[in-house]
């Protein structure tokens, strides 16, 4: 339980929050079983959620140089707004309800040993049906403030790779699929419509070269067009962002140089909010270590 005191020049007057969540935890392990439930209650100023349940399973298996890892997860989680969203000034919404969300997440991931490779392999799928979800959107005064959408809906499956060659090489790469639709049935112009800059498609790929002192790694992100409108009619453009950084090591100092955009690419995250161009940076860490 918590009680938190909000204070901020951009909040009209000092408020308090008062948090709590308990939580009723059973799980079994036998074998190569997991099983475990969980009976969560969550409360915020007066506020009480009916116990919401989770329930996970996973099941795991080590082979000759292959080991196996599945997991299906059930929960229906609730979440409250927060300070920003309540008090924000000129934007915040204390009318806010709580978000009550259904979801299902599955994975499973193999991990293979061949000579000097080990390889990685990741499959996530996953389906969330949220009530009420708290979502800022533009408003014609150009202000941001939060609503709540009343029904969404939101989907996808996420593989990913991982390639690793002796201490040396490593390869990363991940693929995401993930349409967010309004489906509020009511609202016949927004219904079935993404919602806004929710990409449906996300792309990453990462090689790290580590020899001695030195450490290398280039990226390249793919992002598709994200709907700027509700009803879908204005998007931005896809775009491809590569990013290079090397570092060294010297007992307890790490110098790195880092530089993102390397090619100069024009593209926008938020509509008419130009992003950076060639972005370079250098960071220093120290260790101590007792």
């Amino acid at each position: 339980q918590s009680i938190e005191r909000l204070q901020s020049n951009n909040y009209n007057q000092n408020k308090l929050l008062f948090n709590s969540v308990n939580q009723l935890h059973l799980f079994k392990q036998f074998k190569n079983h997991y099983l475990s439930a969980t009976i969560t209650s969550i409360q915020q100023n007066g506020k009480f959620q009916i116990p919401l349940p989770g329930l996970v399973y996973r099941y795991s298996k080590q082979y000759s140089g292959i080991q196996l890892l599945c997991q299906q997860d059930f929960h229906i989680k609730s979440k409250f707004a927060n300070g920003n969203d309540l008090y924000w000034m000129n934007s915040g919404n204390p009318n806010l309800k709580p978000e009550l969300s259904y979801q299902s997440e599955n994975k499973c991931t193999l991990h293979f040993l061949i000579n000097k490779f080990q390889l990685g392999i990741q499959l996530k799928s996953f389906i969330y049906y949220t009530k009420n979800l708290i979502y800022w959107i533009p408003q014609q005064n150009g202000l941001w403030a939060p609503t709540n959408l009343s029904t969404v809906l939101s989907y996808g499956i996420n593989p990913s790779f991982q390639l690793f060659y002796k201490e040396n090489i490593k390869f990363i790469s991940s693929y995401q699929l993930n349409p967010v639709y309004n489906i509020d049935e009511q609202n016949k112009d927004l219904h079935l419509k993404n919602l806004i800059y929710s990409p449906v498609h996300k792309i990453s790929n990462t090689i790290e070269y580590h020899y001695k002192m030195m450490s290398t790694s280039i990226t390249h992100i793919y992002t598709s067009q994200r709907f700027y409108s509700s009803d879908n009619s204005n998007w931005l453009s896809p775009y491809q962002l590569w990013n290079a950084s090397v570092s060294f090591t010297l007992k307890s100092i790490v110098l790195g140089i880092k530089c993102d955009n390397v090619l100069n690419t024009s593209y926008q995250e938020i509509a008419n909010r130009a992003m950076p161009g060639i972005l370079p940076s250098i960071n220093f860490k120290f260790e101590f270590y007792e």
